[in-house]
């Protein structure tokens, strides 16, 4: 409890302990505020002091917020608190799922029942692969192979069947089926994920897609537009940033588009290695397949990584490498300050129109309106 108390983030402290993260509910929420919940659990009603009480409450609550959030950034579609799929589909759902077990062996309650959003997780990893495993690399991510962390999300596909086989069978019964799409491997960290779930639901029986799929798929508050002949190795894939309601790993992207066939035709380029390479050109304008206009004299915002809640400095500089200020590449200054205003799709095409007007600064464009026609 001591050690819990210490690391919370409060008005006592202002310093940071090396790699502390402060991640809160709007992100991965696996720094040390999410520590509250399990702390007060483990110690609740042993007689050691108060706080295990205040911690189990205060936990509780938190976790109340994350899951709210991510309801958010799903809605009806699917999805999480992040539109980079390195965080999404890898670290950020091992916060929810911890909690659903920890609460059911506390009280006897499947608490997954009261958020039924995260059964939808499989049909967004669905409409984001590309062959081969890979994905178009929006936001955060690193884009060394552009491969999805299929290990991380087989253990979740499988979170996903035992706690909602019986509430949503059809969302489950989905899940099984691209458990099957997914080569088999290890649970990279976490090996005893399996006997942990225990509710396999053998008779529900694995359920693709519909057999006429939709050509296109619009994730609103995600903010993408996704767009394919198919999905199969020798289809054409394409994905049209804009809208959405998620800041979190989120780059100055609007209306940035992507295409990929047998390879990536139009890509999100730039890397995260130390330096300012990562502040500098990665998550600017530039980096992506966007509309620059350049206005002299321009200051352009610093990139925050606002999962690390200030532990961490985003794009410092390496250690060989003298700092400079952030350059003036003409793009956005708005992460938001955009949205699709326009999306159908049919047999004969797909199309969707992106208005990225209010994400560059005022005086500098009057309309920035894309219109992508597949």
């Amino acid at each position: 409890l001591d050690a819990v108390d210490q690391v919370q983030p409060t008005k006592k402290r202002h310093y940071f302990y090396p790699q502390e993260n402060w991640s809160g509910t709007t992100t991965g929420f696996y720094g040390n505020r999410s520590l509250l919940w399990y702390a007060g659990l483990a110690t609740y009603g042993e007689g050691i002091d108060d706080r295990a009480e205040s911690f189990l409450a205060e936990g509780y609550r938190l976790n109340m917020e994350l899951l709210a959030h991510r309801r958010k950034g799903a809605g009806d579609d699917g999805g999480s608190a992040t539109a980079s799929l390195n965080y999404s589909m890898a670290a950020y759902p091992w916060s929810v799922f911890n909690f659903f077990h920890t609460f059911k062996s506390a009280t006897g309650k499947n608490i997954a029942l009261d958020w039924p959003h995260v059964s939808y997780l499989p049909g967004y990893l669905y409409w984001n692969m590309l062959p081969e495993g890979r994905e178009f690399g929006i936001g955060d991510s690193y884009h060394n192979t552009n491969k999805i962390s299929l290990g991380h999300m087989m253990a979740h596909i499988m979170q996903i069947i035992h706690f909602y086989g019986d509430s949503n069978p059809d969302c489950a019964a989905f899940a099984k089926w691209m458990l099957g799409r997914l080569p088999k491997g290890r649970f990279w960290s976490f090996p005893y994920i399996p006997l942990l779930l225990t509710e396999r639901h053998d008779d529900l029986a694995p359920m693709g897609p519909a057999n006429v799929m939709p050509y296109a798929r619009h994730f609103k508050n995600m903010g993408q537009v996704f767009m394919r002949s198919g999905a199969g190795s020798d289809d054409t894939y394409a994905i049209l940033m804009a809208g959405g309601v998620l800041e979190q790993h989120k780059h100055f992207d609007n209306n940035h588009f992507g295409i990929f066939k047998k390879g990536y035709l139009a890509l999100d380029t730039g890397s995260r290695p130390p330096g300012q390479h990562t502040q500098h050109y990665y998550p600017r304008t530039i980096a992506h397949n966007c509309i620059l206009i350049h206005k002299p004299g321009e200051v352009m915002p610093v990139y925050v990584d606002k999962g690390a809640g200030g532990g961490q400095r985003w794009g410092a500089p390496a250690p060989e490498e003298k700092e400079l200020p952030v350059p003036n590449d003409g793009g956005q200054n708005n992460l938001m300050g955009s949205e699709v205003i326009a999306f159908e799709t049919w047999d004969d095409y797909s199309y969707t129109a992106g208005d990225a007007t209010e994400s560059y600064s005022a005086g500098k464009c009057e309309l920035a309106l894309r219109q992508l026609v597949f």
